[in-house]
């Protein structure tokens, strides 16, 4: 019992803290989350990856680049597609794009991860899995990361504005760059688990966000008028904070490919009961010190 209320006193503090500082909070536990998947799924897959490097450079031959673009070493006029996943992992090379970029139907709802190469920038698309919606990464040759949420109606009408002329082979003039087998096996490995980790983060990241937010809002509107401790906003932080000990718990099951659950079940079902626990022992507790500061 001395547990249990000691646990109820860090969530009357941690209801206290501003949102920002939460956010902060959960950015940064789902930072460290989506390092320990990486991590654990590469050392598990590590054969597989080097595969798939291997694979690329079959495919492309390497990479040749500068500031102003970057483009397959063999063959950069030639549009071609690239499988690195079983599970709906796929790079799509386009020398040029005049009239946009289309995707059929078909390869979308295949899709899960997918990578656009384009001369002078790469976009990345991470499907949601069971939903509708796409996020999508652009990374110009500038530097500058540029972020996005779609409908696949919505998705496709974005591919069909990303229009590029082709670039020479020489690019500007300036002096050309080549990674090719022999020098970049490693940094293709770090590469494409770089791509493995942001995968990670911003499913881990989004999930969180989601789940909470819909459930508070839920409640909010079925049974919120019962708090009597708590306001939505305080209702909505213990969320947030409940979840971190499941999403290192749903974690295990990405990381070493346990069987039966995915992620975002055991996350769900994980985060109701210790957040509806929690919230009613404060409830029993009274309003505890502190409600309506905030800590920032």
């Amino acid at each position: 019992m001395q547990g249990s209320c000691c646990g109820t006193a860090i969530f009357s503090e941690l209801r206290c803290n501003s949102v920002w500082r939460t956010v902060l909070h959960l950015i940064l536990l789902s930072l460290l989350c989506a390092a320990a998947i990486t991590f654990a799924q590469g050392m598990r897959i590590v054969p597989e990856i080097r595969t798939v490097v291997d694979g690329f450079f079959n495919t492309f031959g390497g990479v040749r680049g500068n500031e102003g673009s970057l483009i397959p070493v063999s063959d950069p006029g030639r549009a071609r597609t690239f499988d690195f996943s079983p599970d709906g992992g796929r790079i799509f090379y386009f020398p040029s794009t005049p009239d946009g970029i289309v995707i059929s139907d078909q390869e979308l709802q295949l899709l899960k991860l997918g990578v656009i190469w384009l001369p002078r920038q790469v976009v990345y698309l991470f499907h949601d899995a069971g939903s509708d919606f796409w996020r999508t990464m652009a990374q110009k040759r500038s530097g500058v990361l540029e972020f996005g949420r779609y409908t696949t109606a919505e998705l496709k009408m974005f591919l069909a504005d990303l229009k590029e002329p082709a670039v020479s082979a020489d690019s500007d003039g300036e002096a050309m760059v080549e990674l090719t087998r022999n020098g970049g096996l490693r940094t293709m490995e770090v590469m494409f688990a770089l791509v493995v980790f942001v995968w990670n983060f911003l499913a881990v990241f989004w999930v969180a966000v989601l789940y909470t937010t819909l459930f508070a809002l839920v409640f909010r509107f079925t049974g919120g008028g019962r708090l009597q401790s708590l306001t939505f906003g305080e209702f909505w932080k213990i969320g947030i904070y409940a979840g971190f000990p499941v999403m290192l718990f749903a974690g295990c099951f990405p990381a070493f490919d346990l069987p039966f659950f995915r992620y975002s079940t055991v996350f769900m079902v994980g985060l109701m009961i210790y957040w509806l626990l929690i919230v009613g022992r404060i409830e029993r507790a009274g309003a505890g010190p502190g409600r309506g500061e905030s800590n920032e």
